[in-house]
């Protein structure tokens, strides 16, 4: 990473911008950090993520030394290793997710810090310039600890901080050239997308986001057509005592949890760069869905894709192609 940050020269107008700016100055300034303690069980972790309206949260001992984070994607991966097998649910529904509740509620978060093997505890300097941490999201982190000099944990940094910050430099003067490039031209949206349907179990959702290892899927009807996404995020109404919401279909948890995520926010490959990025403000997601045929999800652009062009993209690369 040194030396891909070291010659800028090299890289687009954005990535110019980036490094000129320290990180301290785009992450939101949260009155506290919200902490879980390494002793907390994971159910409280649900509970305070969803309570404060975040996706991670640094762990601490009984010190306060962080000793990792967790995120939502954890947690995923910690409701697949209890929740029981499809066979279990047909036999004694109640009684097995009585069973796997319980086990959420005792385990403690300590023993599930990055279990999803995706976004590992990197602490980075608040002072660092912005593109060290653009780096690390477009390999698919989503969120960054930044420390002071003692590493105690100040913020959290976020890809939307990043996105918010370009929302209104990305048209604007040398970064224009590669903010007006479509979405096509960029290579963006070319991905296959992973996909439940809406009769599909939460359970089964869950297990399509932890065994694809993405961090969303969409939700589909019977003849393909997008109706929605289901992601990590939408876990915020899973507490022990609504354990058997997972035998719910997508549908109707979605309904009832997270309406919102059945109204997916779609981008054509035409659309440019900088309407990208406004549209991921002013929507506040996290994926916008590129459709295809008949309204079928053909494509998917995230943040970290986002993030991976201001790393990558060199302008040369657009203006060679016919």
């Amino acid at each position: 990473t040194q030396d891909t940050m070291a010659d800028t020269s090299k890289k687009n107008a954005i990535y110019q911008l980036l490094h000129k700016t320290e990180l301290d100055n785009v992450v939101k300034k949260a009155d506290k950090i919200t902490c879980l303690r390494d002793n907390d069980p994971v159910e409280a972790a649900v509970k305070a993520l969803s309570t404060n309206k975040i996706l991670s949260a640094p762990v601490v001992d009984k010190n306060k030394n962080v000793i990792g984070v967790v995120d939502m994607l954890d947690i995923v991966s910690h409701i697949i290793s209890v929740a029981p097998d499809d066979q279990a649910i047909e036999s004694d529904k109640l009684a097995s997710l009585e069973i796997s509740g319980r086990a959420m509620a005792l385990e403690q978060v300590s023993t599930i810090i990055n279990a999803s093997g995706r976004d590992p505890y990197v602490p980075v300097f608040s002072h660092n310039p912005l593109t060290q941490a653009v780096e690390l999201f477009s390999k698919g982190i989503h969120r960054i600890p930044l420390v002071d000099k003692d590493m105690k944990v100040t913020h959290t940094l976020s890809q939307s901080d990043i996105n918010r910050f370009l929302a209104d430099k990305v048209n604007r003067g040398n970064c224009k050239a590669i903010g007006d490039l479509s979405a096509e031209k960029l290579g963006l949206g070319q991905q296959p997308v992973k996909s439940v349907k809406k009769t599909d179990t939460v359970l089964l959702a869950l297990r399509t986001i932890n065994k694809e290892k993405v961090s969303a899927v969409a939700v589909v009807d019977d003849d393909g057509k997008l109706v929605g996404n289901f992601s990590a995020t939408d876990l915020k109404g899973l507490f022990k005592e609504e354990f058997p919401s997972l035998c719910l279909t997508v549908e109707e948890y979605l309904t009832k949890y997270s309406p919102q995520s059945l109204s997916p926010i779609c981008a054509l490959r035409s659309t440019s760069l900088s309407d990208l990025v406004q549209e991921f403000v002013s929507s506040k997601v996290h994926r916008l869905w590129v459709l295809g045929d008949n309204n079928t999800p053909d494509g998917i652009i995230s943040l970290t894709d986002i993030m991976g062009v201001v790393v990558q993209f060199h302008l040369t690369d657009a203006t060679t192609q016919k």
